[in-house]
């Protein structure tokens, strides 16, 4: 399609998708393919296609598996009038986040940063979405590995709790003398771990790395809290009274609005 409309370029979702982003489930199932055009160009007739008449930089443009497509700041900012301000974080989480090099050799290195971005929103004020850009922008962190991590971290907030610290580390010589146990999340000032189990903790290899993982956080004296797909489905709600009550009980005895 491309082809027959040299001056467009794959954007929005579709400039997502072509990257294998992370994708809210509405836009995984069915979707329009999304091109941008110049301002003056006229929208396409062709079905299932939307055009976007947008004035592009150069510096906007890039090329994915040999087709034309939004930047990856781009992508994501103009994703911002689809999204809503937790989904928008949750792909920007994705895209700071340092890959692991033992398991994602084909990705070294981030999408993005969150300076890279923040230039992104500098120079396209008025763009459509630019105020959920900004807000989600704001609470974005580098180290979250995953949509659910992100998702509870935001519920964790968005109910009064202290920000959680992300890739939390627990050093035991017992389990380690050269690399340290970590959670996804969790207060080292108070030592509460906090974990979510996706779907990969279920094998066997998987379930003795997490026990080995628990049992040095614990012989550190760390309180571990797990969660999973069930607590994700309900919004993580329980998840959320849980970590207020444990850290309702820690030393000093924090505190946080209802």
């Amino acid at each position: 399609m491309l082809d027959a409309i040299p001056d467009a370029a794959l954007s929005h979702t579709s400039a997502a998708a072509a990257r294998g982003w992370w994708l809210p489930q509405r836009f995984v199932t069915e979707a329009p393919v999304h091109i941008a055009r110049p301002p003056h160009r006229p929208p396409t007739s062709r079905p299932g296609v939307t055009t976007h008449r947008l004035a592009l930089e150069l510096e906007d443009i890039a090329v994915v598996d040999g087709r034309r497509a939004t930047s990856v700041e781009r992508t994501w900012l103009d994703c911002a009038h689809l999204f809503s301000v937790d989904e928008l974080t949750i792909l920007g989480d994705s895209l700071v986040r340092t890959p692991y090099a033992w398991v994602e050799e084909r990705r070294p290195a981030a999408w993005t940063t969150p300076g890279r971005l923040e230039e992104q929103l500098q120079r396209s004020t008025g763009v459509r979405g630019i105020t959920v850009a900004r807000k989600a922008l704001s609470l974005i962190r580098v180290g979250s590995d995953s949509p659910k991590e992100t998702e509870l971290r935001l519920a964790l907030i968005m109910a009064g709790l202290p920000e959680p610290q992300l890739q939390v580390q627990c050093w035991d010589p017992e389990y380690s003398a050269h690399f340290p146990a970590t959670a996804d999340l969790g207060y080292p000032q108070w030592r509460i771990a906090i974990h979510y189990e996706g779907r990969h903790h279920r094998s066997e290899e998987q379930l003795h790395r997490d026990i080995r993982r628990e049992q040095a956080f614990v012989r550190q004296g760390w309180t571990n809290l797990r969660f999973d797909a069930v607590d994700a489905a309900q919004g993580f709600r329980t998840a959320v009274e849980q970590v207020r009550r444990v850290l309702s009980q820690s030393p000093s005895g924090v505190s946080a609005r209802r």
